[in-house]
């Protein structure tokens, strides 16, 4: 066992797969808390593709995520919203290259005895998490913000997310190149 912040009494690293931020994308979406004073946004910004959960032998997964083979790709933000607990998030354009690398990366995890969800997956950028539902005031203030930020992604990570008192502290495992 580890005497790192989360991590005590639990044996197992909790990982996801996700796609990082250009630091410009990220600075964007940051300046839009001055709409939403009351929130506060998370400086660790990044778009999950898979989450894994608590699991053994995380070199098996990093491993298997090393087969996975798709081109560098387009990705926009085009709004905001919430989730009905809370969860003010930044939609993306629906785009097949993504829904073909998140196919890819479940493929390659399932080798591992990884199962992936069930439900849909629905892309999205996690700026912050709240206590309560959203206010009818915060909802029209997100539904009025429309935006386009596009970039290039040429990579995706396996992070451990490490609870802590103050919020998940995210720490990248490996990059994974995505080919140009």
């Amino acid at each position: 066992m580890t005497s790192e912040p989360g991590r005590a009494g639990r044996r197992n690293p909790r990982l996801f797969v996700a796609l990082p931020l250009p630091d410009h994308i990220r600075a964007g979406l940051l300046k839009l808390n001055a709409a939403f004073p009351e929130l506060k946004f998370s400086g660790d910004l990044h778009l999950t593709l898979t989450f894994i959960g608590d699991v053994p032998e995380p070199e098996r997964r990093a491993d298997a995520l090393r087969r996975v083979r798709e081109r560098a790709f387009e990705l926009g933000v085009t709004g905001l919203g919430f989730f009905p607990r809370g969860i003010l998030w930044a939609g993306l354009k629906p785009n097949p290259e993504l829904t073909a690398l998140k196919r890819a990366v479940d493929i390659a995890l399932a080798t591992t005895g990884y199962i992936p969800e069930k439900r849909e997956y629905r892309p999205h950028i996690t700026l912050c998490r709240t206590k309560r539902p959203p206010t009818r005031e915060a909802l029209v203030r997100a539904e009025n913000i429309k935006m386009s930020l596009t970039w290039k992604t040429r990579e995706f990570r396996l992070f451990e997310s490490i609870l802590a008192p103050a919020g998940a502290i995210h720490k990248a495992i490996e990059t994974y190149p995505l080919a140009d």
